[in-house]
């Protein structure tokens, strides 16, 4: 099944840089983890390296939590934010869809995820109220 063969990788990609981010933020953590089970049910994702998906999921992370990536989690992920942008404005527009509409045959796993997620287990990643859009938006030539 392509989407479980993407999740391991992800996992895998995730798990060797297991020291990063440090963080005491378990909200990060789990919003990390929510967009990488979110994007299990995109096939956009599916063409993309699974290291890219996974980091994507972090720098997503971070963008919604509003918190400041340093030089050195920068250095240690190893990858351009700026090269990831397009899975970055995927995975937030993922986050912003309702998962409440039983339009399409991936709703019910959706659905589920985000429950899951709305749960005070899991800090409720998936009820945070997501303010930032300017990501959303591309440059337009000058």
């Amino acid at each position: 099944m392509k989407s479980w063969e993407h999740w391991k990788a992800v996992q895998g990609s995730l798990a060797e840089k297991s020291d990063i981010p440090q963080t005491q933020d378990i909200r990060l953590v789990y919003m990390t983890r929510y967009l990488c089970e979110m994007s299990l049910y995109e096939p956009f994702f599916y063409d993309f390296k699974h290291s890219h998906v996974g980091i994507a999921c972090v720098y997503t992370a971070f963008y919604l939590s509003e918190r400041a990536l340093t030089q050195e989690i920068q250095s240690k992920l190893c990858y351009d934010q700026s090269k990831l942008l397009p899975l970055m404005r995927r995975l937030i527009q993922i986050a912003r869809t309702p998962h409440n509409n039983p339009e399409g045959k991936l709703f019910n796993q959706k659905n589920q995820t985000y429950i899951k997620y709305s749960s005070p287990s899991f800090a409720e990643v998936s009820k945070l109220p997501l303010v930032r859009t300017s990501i959303l938006q591309k440059e337009t030539p000058q």
